[in-house]
């Protein structure tokens, strides 16, 4: 299967070990915000036409990230009548664990503005994993395995996964075969950034690749 991802900017991959762009630094501290992780430092990133700072001392940022994300998918141009957003599950957010993942929020903001979109919070994680950052699971196999589908899966309209940060896609890609499995729809991805192997791209704007 092939799948689709929608990502607003990107950042150079910390493994590569080369010097990051200013518009790298922005992208990276969207995502960070998004999470509601710690960062150092400030910086600006412009994404069709807006500007955004995000500062360490600001304590809005996640808020920000939060809702700008939510105003970028709802300025897409749409052809479906109906979509169904669906947030990828973090490491930790399991079914015996009865919390929302980090994504949800992101999710949320979209669904918000988007009046074609539901929200279906339907994925979760069998047990709790490592984070991939630091070395967790990436491939599809393993995390095939360890997510399951833990509400309806509706097949009425396409489910969209929602997520911070594509890296390898091996969560993106499991999550879409268990929702096919179940009789779903799903080809398509939109996260906060994704992170690049080059500098040959903007690291600022909406571009979509194929996994």
């Amino acid at each position: 299967m092939t799948m689709s991802v929608l990502s607003f900017c990107r950042y150079l991959s910390i493994q590569r070990g080369e010097k990051w762009r200013e518009e790298d630094y922005g992208a990276w501290m969207f995502v960070k915000a998004a999470k509601e992780e710690v960062f150092k430092g400030y910086s600006h990133l412009d994404i069709d036409g807006h500007r955004k700072t995000f500062r360490d001392s600001d304590d809005g940022n996640t808020a920000k990230a939060r809702a700008w994300f939510g105003e970028l998918v709802g300025g897409l141009k749409w052809s479906p009548k109906k979509v169904y957003l669906a947030p990828i599950p973090d490491s930790g957010c399991t079914t015996a664990a009865r919390r929302l993942s980090k994504t949800h929020p992101l999710a949320v903001a979209a669904v918000g503005n988007l009046k074609i979109a539901s929200l279906w919070d339907g994925l979760r994680f069998k047990k709790a994993l490592m984070k991939s950052r630091e070395g967790g699971p990436r491939d599809v196999p393993t995390l095939y395995k360890n997510i399951e589908v833990i509400l309806p899966v509706p097949t009425d309209a396409q489910i969209i996964l929602i997520d911070d940060v594509c890296t390898g896609g091996g969560h993106l890609m499991a999550a879409a075969k268990r929702i096919i499995e179940g009789g779903g729809k799903c080809d398509f991805a939109i996260c906060v950034a994704r992170t690049a192997n080059d500098q040959t791209r903007s690291a600022q704007g909406a571009l979509t690749d194929t996994l």
